[in-house]
């Protein structure tokens, strides 16, 4: 009988050892499988294709006691794909003019002063952008490029 015993005992032993095993395995496998997955996805950077809306120049006096003035020419990306967007755009360029002239009227030209910690146009393009997807309603501007700058 005490036979019989150990050999129910080390049957069960057996058993339970397969089954862990059986489970360590496909969690293990689970892991491994989807880990590499979700690797995969984040670090594919997706690269959205731009479209660029040239808003032309703008001329606009800064909050400086000496009368200074910016003058630069900006333009606008958005996604290609969004066709929605591509005919909102046209048709709120004024309100979205009103956005960037309203932006820059309240900075002086200290605020466009790049220092060694900080770029503040980035920041200034930053503000705009938000500014401009504001009044958008089929979709969102990605960046804002500037391509002259003077102040004066």
């Amino acid at each position: 009988m005490s036979e019989n015993k150990n050999n129910k005992l080390l049957i069960t032993l057996v058993i339970f050892t397969l089954i862990l095993v059986i489970v360590l395995g496909l969690a293990l496998g689970y892991f491994i499988f989807f880990k590499d997955k979700t690797k995969n996805s984040t670090t594919q950077n997706v690269k959205i294709e731009e479209k660029i809306f040239d808003l032309n120049e703008f001329v606009v006096n800064l909050s400086d006691e000496n009368k200074t003035y910016i003058r630069l020419k900006i333009s606008i990306a958005y996604d290609k794909k969004n066709k929605k967007l591509d005919k909102e755009i046209p048709e709120k360029v004024p309100a979205i003019r009103d956005a960037v002239i309203n932006i820059l009227r309240s900075k002086s030209s200290k605020d466009f002063e790049t220092t060694s910690n900080q770029n503040n146009l980035n920041n200034i393009k930053t503000e705009l952008i938000n500014s401009i997807n504001n009044n958008l309603q089929n979709g969102k501007i990605i960046n804002i490029y500037v391509q002259d700058i003077i102040i004066q």
